[in-house]
């Protein structure tokens, strides 16, 4: 999210944050969710994975990814729900 700020407010932004988004809360939930769907193996093999030179060089174009895919999918729901509203009406 940050890397898509300027650079002039950018390390602002990150420091706020930090302040303000309690990490803590986000990674228990993090964990909880994933124990909650994988296995120990698929928990095992996603960490060699993205440890690995692939999986990290993946994990830094996620972001990028998503901020490319993510309009489109806002929009398509946007319309979608528009047209659901409108067949109730």
């Amino acid at each position: 999210m940050s890397k898509s700020l300027p650079k002039a407010i950018r390390e602002g932004f990150v420091a706020q944050m930090r302040i303000v988004v309690r990490a803590d809360v986000l990674e228990a939930a993090t964990r909880a969710s994933l124990v909650r769907h994988f296995t120990v193996d698929e928990l095992n093999a996603m960490a060699e994975f993205y440890s690995s030179p692939h999986g990290a060089s993946a994990m830094r174009k996620f972001g990028a990814y998503m901020a490319d895919v993510m309009p489109a999918v806002q929009e398509e729901m946007i319309l979608r729900l528009d047209h659901m509203e409108r067949q109730v009406e």
